[in-house]
């Protein structure tokens, strides 16, 4: 059982996902809550990608990367892992 749990979480560490299916999950996930304006300026995402495995990391492309608060990228963040 534990041999399965490791396979499992190995795959998941190594898994590589389409830069189409992250586009579609930020967008599902800002549509549902609208990202915080920075002084009145609309910040914009346009596109996510996943540059590196183990572990794996996406990179966020933005017109105001900077003004995103750690409290919406941790938002982001959760509802990846929930999809």
């Amino acid at each position: 059982k534990i041999k399965d749990l490791i396979i499992e979480v190995f795959q998941k560490y190594t898994k590589r996902i389409p830069t189409s299916v992250l586009n579609e999950v930020i967008a599902l996930a800002t549509a549902k809550h609208q990202i915080p304006s920075d002084h009145g300026k609309m910040v914009k995402i346009y596109y996510s990608t996943q540059f590196k495995t183990k572990p794996p990391q996406i990179a966020l492309i933005s017109n105001r990367p900077k003004t995103i608060h750690f409290s919406y990228l941790r938002y982001l963040e959760n509802w990846l892992r929930d999809n």
